[in-house]
């Protein structure tokens, strides 16, 4: 028997080790797995171009699903909110989005990293944080072309560098 794991995820989704990755034709940004490039392409403003099936009639988004167009408008322009945290008042318009927040109270880390063992409360962030070990920039600033491991980087370097810049 081997002692060597087999990681599910890596079979399911190809794995670019390619320096260029998978990248969106749309907007440039990189990724390492098709698969969430994919899910950029179909999902993000990025390649909405106001020609799916359901276009929002209080802004420039549309949606390939009437239900996405539903929830979009109840959540965005209605600001409808209905899931309240107990502790401290917060407001959130999904349960899940509550349930990340309450581990800001509870102090539970779920999301561990896989090359040294910090803990995180939310996926998203551990992403954020395994790209200082593996060194990816998807994101890149299309004044400078300097890249980013996240899009809070990305956005406060545009802000102090490029405060003048047209198109801003």
């Amino acid at each position: 028997m081997s002692d060597t794991a087999i990681c599910l995820f890596c079979i399911k989704f190809p794995f670019s080790d390619d320096k260029n990755g998978f990248q969106c034709e749309r907007c440039g940004k990189v990724f390492t797995y098709k698969y969430y490039r994919d899910k950029h392409l179909k999902y993000t403003r990025c390649v909405d171009l106001g020609d799916r099936k359901y276009p929002c009639h209080l802004c420039s988004r549309s949606f390939e699903k009437r239900d996405r167009l539903r929830i979009h408008i109840l959540h965005v322009h209605e600001k409808h909110r209905p899931h309240m945290c107990t502790i401290c008042g917060k407001t959130f318009s999904q349960s899940s989005s509550l349930n990340k927040h309450l581990r800001v109270h509870s102090g539970e880390r779920p999301y561990k990293c896989a090359y040294c063992n910090k803990a995180f409360t939310a996926s998203s962030i551990l992403r954020t944080h395994i790209r200082q070990h593996s060194g990816e920039k998807p994101f890149k600033c299309k004044f400078c072309g300097k890249p980013f491991a996240s899009h809070a980087a990305h956005d406060s370097h545009v802000r102090r560098t490029h405060s003048n810049c047209d198109n801003l």
